[in-house]
């Protein structure tokens, strides 16, 4: 996140860039998502906000991987003849 288009004043003091990556291992895939902060803004903020990202990361990460498991097992369930 940077801000709105032509705030390059607001992207100084907080910016954020939200990532997804994934990687095949060998039961599947692997999937890791995170965000990475930068300014002074989320310097000062970071104690208050920790905790709620990470509780609302983990739970995009449980909703995340139980729909995509279910997927899974409908489409296991859709080959067996």
């Amino acid at each position: 996140w940077e801000g709105p288009a032509g705030s390059r004043w607001l992207s100084r003091l907080a910016h954020g860039s939200h990532y997804f990556r994934l990687t095949k291992c060998d039961e599947g895939t692997q999937l890791e998502h995170g965000e990475y902060f930068g300014g002074p803004a989320f310097e000062l903020a970071w104690p208050a906000m920790n905790q709620r990202l990470h509780d609302g990361y983990s739970a995009f990460n449980r909703a995340l991987k139980e729909r995509a498991t279910s997927a899974a097992d409908k489409h296991d369930a859709s080959q067996v003849t």
